[in-house]
């Protein structure tokens, strides 16, 4: 096994094409998103947003803790003016308003404005965006917190009210409301660099298919000279999968370190931020070895243009070359979000960014649920390739 992993490795590393794409080119767009956007980082031009609201239909609840506690009190930003200097405005500058005159408003000057309708919280908006996805995170946060109030109750055997349970839980609920710019928590530029590394996360197909060729003897000298060899075919498997594994978490640890360093991009949680771009190389490797042992028919250009249509494609939907492209695939395709490998590993890193942790642990699910899948579906044609 050993000397099968360091003769896997080996010949990884002598391919300079594979090491191309998986790094330097993605070291290139990201260069290139520096230089463009780093006045952008360095100041910011963020003004509070104006919204209205309709409260038919709101509980008492949702007028004290949504508007007046999360969206009046605590939703403030730190915005970056330059060199050493900084202003604490507020977010949202909040207008009730009836139906009518929030839709009037709307037609006039695009001004969003959210609602309640079948228990449902509801925002009317002219076009996804940064604004809308800041006002659905908080919106999001508070129904949750709604949730564990409720929670509360149902454990309590009805000893708690349920405002005693919400003053509970407020006790203990470390909730900040405080979006910083320029080289703090929150920078928009970054959502550029992110959707780059869920990108070079991709292009690690290449390693995957190109270990991947060692089961097809019929297309490869090397690969005829291995089976003749009377290797175990599971321990090729294995010992294939994992030289590809470290060869790319290895590439990946030292674009991040790049990002960080380099180009001053900040990760939220640096823990989070990692776990998910290891579980996109897992998941990317298995999706790599899936191509080359299923599709093992597919000629060579073929598998490469499917892994660079993936990435681009893929980095494209996730707003990589129009920034709203990303909100408008999440609120009118929620589905191919949850599909699109690239979008689930970059917005892994804006869910941090903007503190949705829910939205953080479905995309880690839903990797995880199409590396199972996909890793079935390559053990099956695996094990009938074994036994002919």
């Amino acid at each position: 096994m050993k000397s099968l992993f360091i003769l896997n490795l080996k010949k990884l590393l002598k391919n300079k094409e594979i090491v191309f794409w998986a790094l330097l080119f993605p070291i290139i767009l990201s260069t290139i998103f520096h230089i463009v956007f780093d006045g952008i980082r360095n100041r910011d031009n963020f003004e509070t947003l104006k919204v209205n609201y309709v409260s038919t239909n709101f509980t008492a609840e949702d007028k004290a803790f949504l508007v007046e506690e999360m969206l009046t009190n605590k939703a403030e930003y730190i915005k970056n003016e330059g060199t050493d200097k900084a202003q604490t405005v507020k977010i949202f500058a909040l207008s009730e308003k009836t139906k009518a005159e929030a839709e009037k408003e709307f037609k006039k000057d695009k001004t969003i404005y959210f609602y309640k309708e079948d228990g449902a919280f509801k925002i009317k908006a002219s076009s996804q965006n940064i604004s809308t996805a800041i006002l659905q995170t908080f919106i999001d946060d508070y129904q949750n917190f709604i949730k564990v109030t409720t929670l509360l109750v149902a454990e309590s055997n009805g000893t708690l009210s349920f405002q005693d349970a919400m003053n509970k839980h407020v006790a203990s609920y470390a909730y900040t409301y405080d979006f910083d710019s320029g080289d703090k928590k929150i920078d928009y530029v970054n959502n550029y660099h992110y959707t780059v590394l869920a990108m070079a996360i991709i292009y690690g197909a290449f390693l995957a298919t190109e270990q991947a060729k060692i089961f097809q003897p019929n297309s490869f000298a090397f690969a005829k000279r291995v089976t003749v060899s009377g290797a175990s075919r599971t321990k090729l498997l294995v010992s294939a999968l994992l030289s590809s594994l470290v060869v790319q978490t290895a590439i990946i640890a030292l674009y991040i370190a790049i990002l960080v360093f380099i180009f001053k991009v900040t990760f939220a949680n640096i823990g989070l931020a990692l776990l998910a771009a290891l579980i996109g190389v897992i998941l990317v490797n298995i999706n790599g070895f899936f191509i080359g042992i299923v599709f093992n028919k597919l000629s060579q250009n073929a598998v490469i243009a499917i892994i660079i249509l993936a990435g681009t494609i893929g980095g494209f939907l996730s707003g990589m070359m129009i920034s709203s492209m990303k909100f408008f695939v999440g609120t009118k395709m929620p589905l191919l979000s949850y599909i699109n490998i690239n979008a689930l590993i970059s917005d892994s890193f804006v869910s941090l960014d903007f503190g949705n942790m829910t939205r953080y642990w479905n995309n880690m699910l839903a990797m995880t649920v199409i590396g199972v899948i996909l890793f079935g579906v390559t053990l099956i044609k695996f094990n009938r390739e074994s036994n002919k």
